[in-house]
């Protein structure tokens, strides 16, 4: 299950970023912001991007961690709804980045698109890291499969 939401948010964020990409780079003539906002846009689309980043990584790490002291069936159904939230965060980065590269028509911003694709790439559950992160026992292993989430 957890592999179906890492696989769609990766999806969706390829498409969108190479979508805005080809599109700033084929028809992308003017910049839809101009003057001195355009200073003022780039200070908030980095500012959302880092909070997205921050909430994402370091917030969710701490519900994780609360999630140790809960019984299995609660730890497996937090740690889903929480690693669905981590995956929006860091799929919004690149949201503010495609929203940023149409507006301002500048492929600068794939950078972070591309850095949103790497946090959700590198973001995938894997068995020893879900075991890991939620302090579970082989006994706690072995019950998951008979668990109905």
């Amino acid at each position: 299950m957890l592999n179906k939401l890492w696989l769609n948010a990766l999806i969706m964020v390829l498409f969108a970023s190479l979508f805005a990409i080809l599109f700033v780079w084929k028809y992308g003539t003017m910049s839809y912001i101009s003057g001195k906002w355009i200073l003022y846009y780039g200070i908030v689309a980095m500012a959302a991007m880092i909070c997205c980043l921050f909430l994402g990584n370091n917030s969710m790490a701490k519900k994780i961690k609360k999630l140790r002291e809960e019984d299995l069936q609660q730890k497996l159904i937090g740690y889903k709804a929480v690693y669905n939230k981590k995956l929006k965060f860091f799929s919004a980065i690149s949201l503010v980045a495609i929203i940023s590269m149409i507006l301002l028509n500048n492929l600068f911003y794939a950078i972070f698109a591309a850095l949103s694709l790497l946090l959700i790439i590198v973001s995938r559950a894997m068995p020893f890291k879900v075991k890991y992160e939620l302090n579970l026992s082989e006994e706690d292993t072995k019950r998951i499969d008979k668990i109905k989430l």
